[in-house]
Order: structure tokens, then sequence, then C-alpha cells
């Protein structure tokens, strides 16, 4: 990876500092990063730019005397049911951030957690992008907080991107991608793809035009930014005590939230009934729950009915996923054309040295792990 990445604390003072050249600033006094050699802010103290560290969450933490004993086998990674450590959590956009803001906010005791969180301003004061940069410097080096991420195929990704939120069923999403980037009509796939392909020599921050969608770099949006593009994971991925894959995500999740003590107090009792995909205006409420019930578990009822609706297509073609609504996993080979897997491949280059060491891992890999493999090739 890059090695001129900094922290956020560092990114901020850099992008902020008064001795830089007022040539290398655009006319709102923003620094290009392309002009000046610098990454992006990792804060978002910069005008209309966003924070690589926007989407780290910090869950608050409970107490050995709340956690239950392990009616289910040793199954935490340390072998210990009860911690004081802190979850700091990476959400990816496309890799089931929603999943874990809602999980966020059922802890903090919300009604409405099944919710579209986004407009919901409950959960916000848990970023660490919203934190004073002294309180994120000690939040980075107190080892109480573990960090973990959970990555996806790079290619399923940015398929599923495409279906849901550029060529999908909801016409005010599909309106929206056509208006912010100035375009005429909705891009076929590989019109996308190639469109993200072509380089450019500046950060576009502001203007409808197509000349925004052109680069994958620390500009792109955060849809289709690389994940390894989050949270500080290019800079020091040592850092993050384990790296999942949304392949394993019923189990692994699981293991995450043993291990800082948050399944037994609340993830074996978070319960969804996916019914319905809800609009962000929607307000959901609680399921509506019985004596006798059985609660879902977090990540738990919707892989099984991933796993019942992929079981019979398993030994079928050469490239299969197992992750999301808009079902990618079954449109990949209707999508990609040799060409497009190639250009994916150079994009997400950095993506996929992860993903292909941790794909076929059963359960979560450290990212010291995990770097000391990405030196030795």
């Amino acid at each position: 990876m890059n090695a001129r990445l900094h922290p956020p604390y560092q990114w901020c003072h850099q992008w902020l500092q008064s001795d830089i050249d007022d040539n290398l600033r655009n006319d709102n006094g923003i620094i290009d990063p392309y002009e000046a050699n610098l990454p992006p802010a990792g804060c978002s103290l910069i005008p209309s730019t966003r924070s690589s560290y926007q989407n780290l969450l910090l869950f608050p933490s409970t107490s050995s005397s709340q956690h239950g004993d392990n009616k289910e086998g040793n199954n935490n990674l340390d072998g210990v049911t009860t911690t004081n450590n802190k979850l700091a959590f990476c959400g990816i956009a496309k890799n089931g951030i929603t999943n874990w803001i809602q999980l966020l906010r059922f802890i903090i005791g919300a009604p409405d957690y099944l919710s579209v969180p986004y407009q919901k301003h409950d959960w916000k004061k848990f970023q660490f992008d919203s934190l004073d940069e002294d309180v994120q410097f000690k939040i980075l080096n107190d080892e109480s907080y573990t960090f973990a991420a959970f990555f996806r195929d790079p290619a399923e990704r940015l398929l599923s991107l495409y279906l849901d939120k550029i060529n999908g069923s909801d016409e005010r999403w599909k309106n929206h991608f056509v208006s912010r980037y100035g375009l005429n009509d909705t891009p076929t796939f590989e019109e996308f793809v190639k469109m993200i392909d072509r380089e450019r020599a500046s950060c576009p921050f502001n203007g409808r035009n197509s000349a925004r969608l052109g680069g994958i770099d620390w500009c792109t949006d955060e849809h289709w930014a690389p994940q390894t593009f989050n949270c500080g994971l290019s800079e020091f991925l040592p850092r993050f005590k384990f790296i999942g894959s949304l392949n394993r995500i019923e189990h692994q999740a699981k293991q995450v939230l043993q291990h800082v003590g948050l399944w037994e107090s609340y993830g074996r009792y978070y319960h969804e009934e996916k019914t319905f995909i809800p609009h962000s205006s929607c307000v959901v409420p609680p399921p509506e729950l019985k004596v006798g019930d059985t609660l879902s578990g977090f990540q738990q009822q919707q892989h099984r009915m991933i796993k019942k609706k992929t079981a019979r297509t398993k030994d079928q073609g050469t490239m299969k996923f197992a992750h999301h609504s808009t079902q990618s996993q079954s449109k990949l080979d209707k999508y990609y054309t040799e060409e497009l897997q190639v250009i994916v491949k150079r994009l997400y280059a950095n993506d996929y040295k992860v993903w292909n060491l941790i794909k076929d891992e059963e359960d979560l890999v450290s990212g010291s792990e995990l770097a000391m493999k990405l030196s030795s090739t």
C-alpha cells in the first residue's frame, strides 16, 4: 500500500497548514491533493470532501457483569466470554454498513433500530470522525479498542453498487446519479466501469459533470472507492485485530461481537424480519415478538436465508457470491466481460491483495498477519 499515507490527526494538519503555496489551492482555498502531493483529509474539516474515517464506528462497551454465560460453547477467539474490549468497527460502503449501524442503534436503545439509519442522529456521536483530533489520537493508540472490518469480493461489490444505486429499481437513486454527474442517461455497466477507469490529474470537488466519475483515487465516491481506502486500512493495517469476509458473515460477525462482549448482551437478542426494504423516510417499528419466538441474532437469519437460496446453484459456474439483496452473484457472468474483469482487477488491485488472503478463511484474520503476508509478496 502507499507508504506516504498518514493517520487523520496528521492529515488534518497537513491540509490546513497555512504555509502551503497558494498556487496549490483552488478558488475556494481548498488544496488539490494531486498538486500538493498529499493524501485526502482524514477528517471532515475540509469542505466538499469526505473523510476516510467517516464510517469508523465506536461501539459502546458493556461491563463484565452484563454478559451472560456462554451456553453455546467456547466460540470466543480469546477463550473468554467476558471482556473490557471496545469495538471500533470500520463500516465500508456496500459491505453491509447499514446492518452494523442498525446494531449500534439497537445497542443504544433506539426502538426503530430497523429503520434506514442515515437520517437519524442518535448514532452519529459514535462516529470516530466527529471527535477532536487529540481524542482520535488516543483511540488509535488505545489497545482496549478492537478494530475490525469486513471485506467483499471487489467485482461483486462494484456490480452490487451498480445494480443498487445506479441502475436499480428505485428511480430516485437512478435520477440522483444521472443528475449528480451530469449524464444524459443511466450508463450501462460497461460504460460505468470505463468511466471510472479514466485517469485524472485533479479532484473536481464541485459541479455536476462526468469528470467527477473518472479515477479510482482518494477523491472517488465512497460507494466505489477501494475498500482499503477506509478507516486507515492502507496506513496501519496491523492496527486491525480482525479482518473478515462477507462470505463468512454469520460466523465471523458473531466472533467479533463475542470478543468485545456484545454478543451475549446484545447480538444474540437482535431480531429482524426483513419483509420489505424501507425507504429512508420510513420509520420501522421494532419486531412484534411473542413468547416462544426464536430470535434471529445479528447477521444470523439473513445468512441462513441466503444459504437456502444459493444452495441449489453451489456448483454452477466458477464465480459465486453469498451476500446482498441485489443477488449480484447470479448476475456476474451476465455483466462482466473478460475485458471488464481485467479492468476491475487492475483498479482494485490492493483490495484483491487482501481479499485473496481472506476469502477462503473460515475464521477472522488479524491485520498483523495480513500485513506480514503482503510485505512478503
